[in-house]
């Protein structure tokens, strides 16, 4: 490792500036997203600043027509009502695993 305060090592002159590349998010990208959020007690903020969530790097309107999709393909079930938005995974989890999460989202 070198010193804090030596300059950046400079890149080849063969190589390019790296730049910021979109993950591109899917239905079933966002779907494992929002399960990793639900199962490690996420839910109680809002969807959209879980950092499950915003590492799919998407706009809230691009964001709610992936869930739309994922529900479409029966990753998760969606019902949303002005804010009140709820979330579940039949298709992903089984019984034990749902009883699990919520067991130790009630901690």
């Amino acid at each position: 490792a070198g010193r804090r305060d030596a300059p950046p090592t400079p890149l080849p002159k063969n190589c390019r500036t790296p730049t910021r590349q979109s993950l591109g998010a899917t239905p079933t990208t966002t779907a494992y997203a929002l399960l990793i959020d639900s199962a490690i007690g996420g839910g109680s903020h809002s969807l959209y600043d879980s950092p499950w969530v915003v590492v799919l790097d998407v706009r809230i309107d691009e964001f709610m027509r992936l869930v739309e999709k994922a529900r479409v393909l029966g990753h998760l079930e969606f019902k949303h009502v002005g804010k009140i938005m709820e979330l579940s995974f039949p298709a992903l989890l089984t019984e034990k695993e749902r009883e699990i999460i919520r067991r130790e989202s009630h901690r």
